[in-house]
């Protein structure tokens, strides 16, 4: 089992921190850990030092958490926040990462993100195999796009198909 710790530390406002905002939050650590149900996570009371404010968000996974996609999505969408404490426990030791405001990510971590949101807007993905309502299908592909948008923007272009696919292109060659 692994377990997830999120602690987001950011400038205290007195309405910054409704539910919405919780909210939120929660639903892009369960995206980045693969949960369908935000309310899966845990969050502390909210503690407030001064002119800060942190909270504590903490999800245990039974599969495990890949590392490397989870930091990957956690830095391309809590930038705006002045700094997040992520810590991944697991058998094998803790992974810790301090993420400061506008975290820088790699080529290869945008590339791994991307391939992940090329395969949720691939048809067969999208559409359950022709078993979700057009209605659902128009709402994740308006989600998805969204988030291939953001990834283009990050990485300042589009990626080329030699990017996003290098093992097909090895194995075709052999």
């Amino acid at each position: 089992m692994h377990i997830l710790h999120v602690k987001i530390s950011t400038a205290y406002q007195p309405n910054l921190w409704e539910m919405g905002s919780i909210f939120a939050v929660k639903k892009i650590i369960a995206a980045a850990v693969d949960v369908a149900r935000p309310e899966a996570i845990a969050v502390d009371e909210p503690f407030i030092f001064g002119r800060e404010v942190a909270l504590n968000f903490w999800i245990a996974a039974l599969f495990g958490i890949d590392p490397i996609y989870t930091l990957a999505y956690l830095k391309a969408h809590l930038r705006h926040y002045r700094a997040v404490l992520v810590q991944i426990i697991a058998d094998e030791g803790v992974t810790e990462v301090t993420l400061g405001r506008h975290p820088e990510l790699t080529t290869e971590e945008i590339l791994l993100l991307f391939r992940v949101v090329e395969n949720h807007l691939s048809p067969e993905s999208l559409t359950a195999d022709g078993e979700r309502p057009r209605v659902e299908v128009r709402r994740l592909e308006k989600k998805w796009q969204a988030e291939r948008d953001l990834l283009v923007r990050l990485l300042k272009r589009e990626p080329t198909f030699e990017e996003l696919y290098p093992d097909s292109l090895s194995d075709a060659g052999a």
